[in-house]
């Protein structure tokens, strides 16, 4: 029961068995609360002799025959098909249910394993068979399952040859060890492929695939200021009229102090909509007049049954608004003064120093503490040397110019009271990883962050749905996904961002952003211990030199078998056609 209620609570409506005949009473529950299955002629890739092969097929189909939740006989798993056998499922089944052979193509059916996006397309636009991958994605640590998953199904639903797939696997199979300290063995790689961990903890994969798969589909991925409330929506239910579900939004307003905000709450009801499967209409929100003061808006929906379908956010203010509501300046007038290589800025209790000859921040204290923040501004996915250093004051500020070789720019402004704010451009040329700039701080002396952006999860370039905007309290841990299984994990990119404060065990360091569509690379996930040998590849992608980023582009993750480039557009790398880039952010150092 626990196992189906996740499925459904990941929207998933079918549940491939393989490898062992399934238990009895899974296959009760399967019927009784509403999952489509697929029973498997138990094995994997070696056939049965024809004797052996008749005997279990006929024992299978007379005791799972009854099930109304069984829709296909799987005819062996993984070539390992006996093809003398295939009319025997017939001669126990009443209503002759069609007999597939994963990853074969029989009767109808195409169901090639791990196969590709380009395999996929082409299948789906140019075959003649119904096809449907019995196995793909396969989800070693954190690649595969909700990475590359957007892709597939825009294009598998755009196609009426396409009947779905099935992910590989549910959950990491983990045994715990008493004679190794009772540490969970997961055989090297050989079993974290699941969307769930060994005690069915939740890896962020478990909500993309939640949103991707919602039979409430949205049309707008953002709303403007002339949002009239009403969104554009697709009924993607087998059975059920979306008048059936139950929908409400709710309206959240941040407070002025980051990172301890006070929110404001104003909740609603939505009309159900009148769309029948398959259709589309409108969802009419009938916001307040005053929704515009609000930060930003939640919608949920519920089924029929009162299971959550999924919560989907939406921003209302962008990140420059709330630099004027923060208040990042006040009267303490900034001084400069020069030592030798150096240029020390200070204003108030902060002081930063900057190396002439390198651009690079060479300190920070505030009260005479020190925070170890340094090795910035760094260009990240391709190299700019620095070239040279411009300073002079402005009024009450200070002003620090640098340029770097191919078109790139930064100017650092100190404000009264100690804000340093960073204005910068670059010039990204061709297929980069990721692009943007990086900072250092040691990781060791990190405790936790508060972090205004999409989360809890972090995200790949090729899994970014499945979170919501808001601000998270989230404690420092060093998961590994799949390896240890403390989730929502600290370490890796958030999309979003509009803020973060860093602690530490020196003084907090706060950053605020002016620029929309900015990535947050909040220090390097490690590689698994048995992942290709702790090498980045598949699924280690490649971050940044630095552990603090600021991104506009960032990589993405692959599978156990494929690189992300083979699993849709959004697994390509970040490419840039001779576009300017450029962004504002706002530092503070201490309290």
């Amino acid at each position: 029961i626990d196992d189906i209620n996740l499925m459904k609570d990941m929207n998933m409506n079918a549940v491939r068995m393989s490898h062992y005949p399934p238990d009895q009473y899974f296959l009760d529950v399967c019927d009784s609360m509403g999952m489509f299955v697929l029973d498997e002629l138990a094995g994997w890739q070696k056939f049965y002799d024809t004797p052996t092969a008749q005997r279990l097929i006929k024992q299978m189909v007379e005791r799972d025959v009854n099930h109304p939740s069984i829709v296909l006989w799987d005819n062996g798993n993984e070539g390992g098909f006996n093809k003398e056998v295939r009319g025997d499922y017939a001669l126990y089944d009443p209503q002759k249910r069609t007999v597939i052979e994963p990853w074969s193509i029989v009767n109808g059916t195409n169901t090639k394993h791990y196969p590709g996006y380009k395999y996929v397309e082409n299948a789906l636009t140019n075959g003649k068979e119904i096809y449907f991958p019995t196995e793909f994605l396969h989800g070693l640590y954190d690649g595969g399952l909700g990475a590359g998953l957007d892709d597939y199904w825009n294009l598998m639903v755009s196609k009426p040859l396409a009947a779905g797939g099935f992910l590989w696997v549910f959950a990491d199979e983990g045994v715990e060890r008493r004679d190794k300290n009772d540490s969970i063995d997961t055989n090297g790689n050989s079993a974290p492929d699941g969307i769930l961990g060994p005690y069915h903890e939740k890896e962020g994969s478990f909500y993309t695939i939640k949103e991707i798969w919602s039979p409430v589909c949205f049309k707008q991925e953002t709303i403007t200021p002339d949002f009239n409330g009403r969104f554009t929506v697709f009924n993607r239910y087998l059975y059920t009229n979306l008048k059936l579900c139950k929908y409400s939004f709710e309206l959240v307003k941040f407070g002025n102090n980051f990172p301890k905000v006070e929110m404001e709450k104003k909740p609603g009801t939505i009309q159900s909509p009148d769309i029948a499967v398959g259709g589309s209409g409108n969802l009419n929100l009938n916001l307040p007049s005053d929704w515009k003061n609000y930060d930003v808006l939640y919608v949920t929906a519920e089924d029929q049954y009162g299971r959550n379908i999924n919560t989907w956010s939406w921003n209302i203010t962008r990140p420059e608004d709330f630099i004027s509501r923060l208040g990042v300046t006040n009267q303490d007038k900034v001084i400069a003064a020069e030592h030798d290589s150096l240029l020390v800025l200070s204003s108030g209790k902060t002081v930063i120093t900057f190396n002439k000859k390198t651009g690079l921040i060479n300190g920070v204290m505030n009260n005479n503490k020190t925070i170890s923040f340094n090795n910035g501004i760094q260009f990240a996915g391709f190299k700019a040397a620095f070239k040279e250093m411009k300073h002079y004051a402005v009024g009450n500020s200070y002003v620090i110019e640098l340029s770097y070789d191919n078109a790139c720019h930064a100017k650092w402004t100190m404000l009264p009271g100690g804000w340093l704010e960073l204005n910068y451009d670059y010039l990204p040329e061709g297929s980069l990883d990721f692009a943007g700039i990086s900072f250092s701080y040691p990781e060791k002396l990190v405790t936790g962050a508060t972090l205004m952006a999409n989360g809890p999860y972090h995200v790949w370039k090729n899994r970014l749905k499945g979170t919501q905007f808001g601000v998270f309290n989230k404690k420092y841990n060093n998961t590994i996904t799949g390896q240890t299984w403390d989730y929502p994990e600290f370490k890796g990119y958030y999309s979003n961002f509009y803020a973060v404060e860093i602690q530490t065990k020196e003084l907090p360091i706060t950053v605020i952003s002016a620029t929309a569509d900015l990535f947050l690379h909040l220090f390097t996930p490690e590689a698994a211990k048995y992942s290709r040998q702790g090498v980045r590849g598949t699924v280690n992608p490649p971050f940044p030199t630095g552990n603090i980023s600021f991104l506009h582009g960032i990589s993405p993750i692959g599978t156990k078998f494929s690189k992300a480039d083979n699993e849709g557009p959004q697994g390509q790398k970040n490419n840039y056609n001779n576009e300017t880039l450029s962004g504002t952010l706002y530092f503070r150092f201490g309290e």
